[in-house]
């Protein structure tokens, strides 16, 4: 933060670049969390310390959960807080810089085998839900609206999430699809087709912090997002390419090109077995899938999803009215056709490494 003396009569401001930020970090890889020193790692963790670099900036970090750490920040005990989603009611009590850092969605998780297919197959489940978060206030109003009866089951950070659907504790958890493509299988547990809330991630900063050093952030987000030599495209090649701290990956994931091959092999056969019940129950699912396209489209959210090639397979209402276009002339199209180069770039990074770490 910048501050003021007087010195002989003379207000002297200093520069941000001489103040210490002190930053919250909570447990959420690979996008953010504390390495063994208390310091910001993961993708978001690892650009704010770039920035920071060439700021010069001194950072000092808090480990807190994510509902403490939102709380220190609105009382200007933190000055910056990492992997924020922007909202409107969360803009109205922290303030927010203008360029995304990068784009995510959430997704559900449940234990392998279970049936959880739709929003509806909700109706009497207990779902872990990180308190505060995006995920629990658009579940809850969606179940609410759809007058369907959950239990919910409130967690510090997702990995607790995930621990209580591995102990039985919930049926599904909600997190961000990074967290859960990075570690749904250390705890045996799969994704659903229940895919929801995309959301831009900032810094979020505390309402006492200078506006300098949110336009600072954007600053040298945007020239680093026009540089693919930039800090902001090596850091996310790293992520994508290397594991990350030991830690957060089991030593048997790592048992081979064998173990990779057997999965995609059982993969294939799990396609085509669905791709056989799909074609014997035609008429039952078209059906299923009206009705579902009819309450998605009265949804007050951007709902979409994508191949494996990173293509739109569906889009509702409202990402039609975002692009202005209908959506036939959505389906079958890449981000390129509708962000910028940079944006559309490190949209498809991150697609391909929640598919690689998946």
């Amino acid at each position: 933060m910048s501050g003021a003396l007087l010195l002989g009569g003379c207000l002297v401001t200093t520069p941000v670049s001489a103040e210490t930020l002190t930053v919250g970090v909570y447990h959420n890889p690979p996008k953010l969390f504390a390495d063994d020193e208390g310091r910001p790692r993961g993708v978001l963790g690892d650009l704010l310390q770039a920035i920071a670099r060439e700021e010069q900036w001194q950072l000092e970090s808090l480990q807190c959960d994510f509902q403490h750490c939102l709380t220190l920040l609105e009382q200007g005990d933190i000055d910056l807080l990492p992997d924020v989603a922007w909202s409107e009611e969360r803009a109205q009590r922290i303030a927010f810089h203008e360029e995304p850092v990068m784009h995510s969605w959430s997704q559900l998780y449940q234990r392998e085998g279970a049936k959880v297919g739709a929003i509806f197959d909700l109706e009497q489940q207990r779902v872990a839900v990180v308190s505060g978060s995006a995920q629990q206030r658009y579940l809850a109003a969606v179940t609410e609206r759809f007058d369907i009866s959950v239990t919910w089951l409130p967690v510090s950070n997702f990995s607790e999430g995930f621990q209580a659907v591995a102990d039985g504790e919930a049926n599904l958890v909600a997190a961000d699809h990074l967290f859960g493509g990075w570690r749904a299988h250390d705890y045996g547990l799969s994704d659903t087709p229940v895919i929801f809330q995309p959301a831009r991630l900032f810094y979020a900063a505390s309402p006492q912090l200078p506006d300098e050093v949110l336009s600072r952030i954007d600053d040298v987000l945007r020239r680093w997002k026009q540089d693919k030599g930039s800090a902001y495209y090596e850091t996310l090649s790293a992520w994508r390419a290397t594991p990350g701290p030991s830690q957060l990956i089991p030593a048997w994931a790592w048992c081979g090109i064998s173990l990779l091959v057997l999965l995609l092999i059982v993969a294939l056969l799990g396609n085509i077995m669905l791709k056989r019940r799909m074609k014997i129950n035609r008429e039952q699912l078209n059906t299923h899938e009206a009705l579902l396209t009819t309450i998605l489209d009265s949804v007050d959210a951007y709902i979409y999803i994508k191949s494996s090639s990173l293509r739109y397979r569906y889009v509702n209402r409202r990402i039609s009215e975002l692009f202005k276009r209908p959506t036939e002339d959505i389906i079958g199209k890449y981000d390129d056709d509708f962000f910028n180069a940079e944006s559309a770039k490190a949209i498809k990074e991150i697609g391909l490494f929640d598919a690689k770490c998946g």
